[in-house]
């Protein structure tokens, strides 16, 4: 323990939706300076030239989990690379657990149910341990549909039902991305209900669909 002033908690969010819809170019107009963690490889070396953002990639035989959870580290303790940063964005949670998964199993697809626990643990760990961050910081993910009844429901993917609820409990908001059809043609939305402790569940409403955690 040290005296001093208690570090503010910066706003902890979740975006995901379908892919094309710009949410990689959302998070690199974060507040700058802006560090990219592309674990999916996609679109983030197209904001590496951008000034005030970084794009951070993984290297052959990167622990994925190990690499996201020493970065929030040094966030928390005021160390770089974390320190230099005022937004953290990891695009994505949905390819970070393919990779996860995939080292736990040794490098093969064949997981075993133990794997998927420990996945979800580290969640939780970095959920937990990231309440102390001053920073920024931004989960992105896909999205998946399931089928619920007469509906559709919403919900942000590559994590279990319990992963969710971690995420539900810690985060400050999370933030669906799509397209709505106006008179106008297609347009963009963002759809977000601040997410609720008491509840358990975050709503959001887009066209005729309604999803929820």
């Amino acid at each position: 323990m040290i005296k001093g002033k208690p570090i503010p908690k910066g706003m902890h969010w979740m975006l995901y939706g379908p892919p094309g819809m710009g949410k990689t170019t959302l998070i690199s107009q974060m507040p700058k300076p802006v560090a990219i963690l592309d674990i999916d490889k996609g679109a983030g070396w197209l904001y590496a030239d951008l000034d005030g953002v970084d794009v951070f990639s993984l290297e052959e035989g990167d622990d994925p989990s190990k690499v996201v959870l020493d970065f929030v580290k040094s966030m928390r303790s005021g160390r770089s690379p974390g320190k230099d940063y005022r937004s953290v964005a990891i695009d994505s949670l949905s390819a970070l657990r393919a990779e996860h998964l995939m080292h736990l199993a040794g490098n093969s697809d064949f997981y075993e149910l133990g794997d998927y626990g420990q996945a979800t643990n580290w969640l939780r760990r970095v959920l937990a341990l990231s309440q102390g961050c001053s920073q920024m910081i931004c989960w992105v993910t896909h999205m998946k549909e399931d089928a619920d009844g007469p509906r559709l429901v919403i919900r942000p993917a590559g994590m279990s039902a319990t992963a969710l609820n971690h995420c539900v409990e810690n985060l400050d908001a999370i933030v669906f991305m799509g397209q709505q059809q106006t008179s106008e043609g297609p347009v963009r939305v963002l759809a977000t209900q601040a997410t609720d402790v008491v509840g358990g569940r975050a709503t959001i409403l887009v066209k005729d669909r309604t999803g929820f955690l």
